[in-house]
């Protein structure tokens, strides 16, 4: 394995971990989630261009879209007091 093979997998890897802990942090009374899935979201998105998966390429920008939408309608509900910030998550 090359070691641009080795930093390919260390992206990916990474942008899963990530994920992971997005999807976790979305558990919680918090938005912290959001933004944490939009950064492993960009990871995904370099990964995806050095490996030539577009079509991974294509999902994470659309998850994208989501996590912005869902982290914007949260600030919003906050804002409106609809739902009380954990911050703790």
């Amino acid at each position: 394995m090359t070691t641009t093979d080795m930093i390919g997998q260390a992206i990916g890897f990474l942008a899963f971990a990530l994920t992971v802990w997005g999807n976790l942090a979305l558990t919680k009374m918090g938005n912290r989630g959001h933004v944490i899935r939009l950064v492993a979201n960009a990871v995904w998105i370099v990964y995806s261009i050095t490996c030539g998966a577009w079509a991974l390429t294509a999902n994470h920008i659309v998850f994208a879209g989501i996590n912005i939408l869902g982290y914007t309608r949260w600030k919003r509900l906050e804002q409106d007091g609809k739902i009380v910030r954990d911050d703790r998550a």
